[in-house]
């Protein structure tokens, strides 16, 4: 366990340790150390040429470094880290255990920026040797402590409690300087800062009765969880507690939504999730992942660390964002209990150091029998576009299982472009592959997805009613933030819909040679016109983009305003037949009536007589234009 605590705080530690044993041997616990930097009564040096050589106090009297020595920045470090120490031991000696290793936490990463052997003055050098040896041999004995407090049963601390009866302090009845105690040593079994004060007294309170049953759920799941948590953060060697940062956030609920747009186990918002590698789509939403959030998040905290070194400080801006916290840290403040910031934030810590105590000792607060669920754990098939009951069907298993190890999909299926890694539950994998080689590959096919030029007067919910799909669905779909930064020339994908048996038929099959020859024999001349689509003129004609592309010889679907297209003659009558008109003129002015016919929008109305839908909305008092239907009459009036 000590070995644990400090690879994963400070890797460097044991290097410095080794320098500094190599410089001054053992030394015994530097007793009367303070700020006038005593020389010790002895110091045994092993790299002098008698090793076993005692130099007595008098031989080396302190020599004061004189006002004017180069060494400043030396001097003031040694200052700083002496007085980290003495705050180490006292806090120590009052049974602090947690502000004692916050302290000598500081010293540690302080002395790991300390190079004794560029310090040319010997005299100083010394002072820097003999102190970290002292230091060191302090730090070794607090985790000693930890070991020692790591090992035993903390429903065995409750016998200690002198007023308070057990059961009482299960329900959250204890007294002040009880539950002190009991999180002073729960303190040394975690690897972040775990302070005591009457916030952290509050969070503990608040769990163990207003969000007793909240929290009990939040632990359940975190068996899920926390495996594949550990394992990232053991892998990147980070404090293995941050952990329950998603708890906080979530509660280890991958699905988790909330009303500021952050999702996920780890809470992202869209921008710093795209910030730290997470995709969003029409198809997934990667901060659903339980995997790569993770990994995302522990970047994140990671980058936060080295703006601030205090792992309170680095939760306050992975909630509240590092703006506003590195703006108070710059000018001086670097305590988080005196910072200024919103309530959220403020109990955001205490919270996550509730949540991180309770965790440790369940039983102790209350909460026994907790029946923690099974970790995550699965193959991976790379399978095409694929609904998720066929997938759940060739691995002989429940949809939700399917569903519950891939929450980054936001569909039943699996996305339309390329292969996608599919999880399936493990053991699943051969049984899968064998049902999955029995479907003909005819029987799923990926879904339309169009593709749009955007051209000038565009307008991003003007497209999504001209291809009926939602304005959301287009920003997903193309990582849109702004709807009103379209750019003339953008390529805009248009999702389709894979139950849309009209995108289908739109779309159309592999037409044949003697089925084009036919076609040809019949056809009439069209000219593309502006905002035209393939897919709008096949729709139009009721032919299909295939044909189309067929009898123009096209190789892609590009069209350009002006262009000359061949289409089926018969379905172009049908298509360019006349609307019914009536020869009334009313006060002066003609009026058009027009009747609906079947695959008819406002839109294609409008543009077609040269009026604004909208016009036509307010002279039919239609109040939704998607309720039009085929044989319904509107008026047209002439513009002037």
């Amino acid at each position: 366990m000590k070995g644990v605590f400090m690879i994963c705080r400070f890797p460097r530690a044991l290097s410095l340790i080794m320098v500094i044993t190599a410089v001054s041997g053992c030394s015994s616990r530097f007793a009367g150390m303070d700020k006038k930097n005593e020389v010790p009564d002895t110091v045994i040096l092993e790299n002098e040429v008698q090793p076993d050589t005692v130099i007595q106090e008098e031989s080396l009297p302190y020599v004061e470094v004189p006002a004017q020595a180069t060494y400043p920045e030396e001097e003031a470090a040694l200052a700083r880290f002496l007085q980290l120490y003495e705050d180490s031991i006292t806090a120590l000696d009052d049974g602090d255990f947690s502000l004692a290793e916050a302290k000598i936490d500081s010293a540690a990463v302080l002395s790991a920026d300390i190079d004794i052997i560029k310090i040319e003055d010997e005299t100083l050098a010394l002072r820097f040797t003999t102190v970290l040896a002292s230091f060191f041999q302090e730090y070794g004995r607090i985790f000693q402590d930890v070991d020692t407090i790591n090992q035993e049963d903390p429903l065995n601390w409750l016998e200690e409690l002198s007023e308070t009866d057990p059961e009482q302090f299960k329900n959250g009845l204890w007294k002040d300087d009880e539950l002190r105690k009991i999180v002073q040593k729960i303190a040394l079994r975690c690897d972040v800062p775990i302070d005591y004060n009457d916030e952290v007294k509050k969070a503990i309170y608040f769990f163990q009765t207003v969000k007793k049953q909240e929290m009990a759920k939040w632990m359940r799941r975190s068996g899920r969880f926390m495996p594949l948590i550990l394992d990232i953060l053991e892998e990147e060697e980070m404090p293995l507690d941050l952990a329950y940062v998603a708890m906080i956030e979530s509660g280890f609920s991958p699905r988790a939504y909330s009303r500021a747009h952050c999702s996920g186990l780890w809470q992202f918002y869209y921008s710093t999730g795209r910030l730290y590698g997470l995709t969003r789509t029409a198809w997934y939403d990667e901060r659903r992942d339980p995997l790569k959030s993770t990994r995302a998040a522990i970047k994140h905290m990671k980058d936060l660390y080295k703006l601030y070194s205090d792992w309170r400080l680095v939760m306050a801006a992975y909630n509240w964002g590092p703006t506003r916290i590195t703006r108070q840290f710059n000018a001086g403040n670097d305590d988080y209990w005196t910072m200024s910031m919103p309530r959220e934030t403020r109990n955001y810590v205490p919270s996550f150091m509730a949540a991180v105590v309770i965790s440790k000792a369940p039983e102790l607060f209350g909460f026994e029998n907790i029946e923690y669920e099974s970790p995550m754990e699965y193959d991976i098939v790379e399978v095409p576009y694929l609904k998720l009951s066929t997938a759940a069907e060739c691995a002989g298993v429940a949809l939700h299982e399917i569903k519950d190890l891939n929450t980054e999909l936001l569909k039943d299926y699996t996305p339309a472009s390329g292969d996608y890694p599919l999880r399936i539950p493990k053991g699943t994998k051969d049984r899968f592959l064998t049902q999955y080689a029995k479907i003909p590959k005819e029987k799923y096919v990926a879904p339309r997805q169009d593709t749009y030029i955007v051209r000038s007067g565009d307008t991003l919910s003007g497209i999504a009613q001209r291809f009926r799909v939602s304005v959301n669905s287009l920003m997903v779909s193309n990582n849109i933030v702004n709807p009103r930064r379209l750019r003339v020339g953008q390529a805009l994908s248009i999702p389709g819909r894979a139950s849309s048996s009209t995108s289908q038929s739109v779309q159309g099959k592999p037409v044949t040679a003697q089925e084009v020859t036919e076609a040809k024999k019949n056809t009439a001349s069209y000219t593309v016109r502006r905002n035209d689509s393939l897919w709008l003129i096949a729709k139009r004609h009721n032919t299909t983009i295939t044909m189309l592309k067929a009898l123009n010889n096209l190789a892609g679907t590009k069209i350009i305003p002006g262009q000359n297209l061949l289409v089926p003659a018969e379905a172009s009558t049908l298509a360019s037949a006349a609307p019914v008109v009536s020869n009334t003129i009313t006060d002066g002015s003609g009026e058009i009536v027009y009747i609906i016919r079947q695959n008819d929008t406002l839109y294609d109305i409008a543009r077609k007589y040269g009026v604004s839908y909208q016009d036509i909305m307010k002279w039919n008092q239609i109040k939704n234009h998607r309720t039009i239907k085929p044989g319904q009459k509107i008026i047209i009036k002439k513009q002037n």
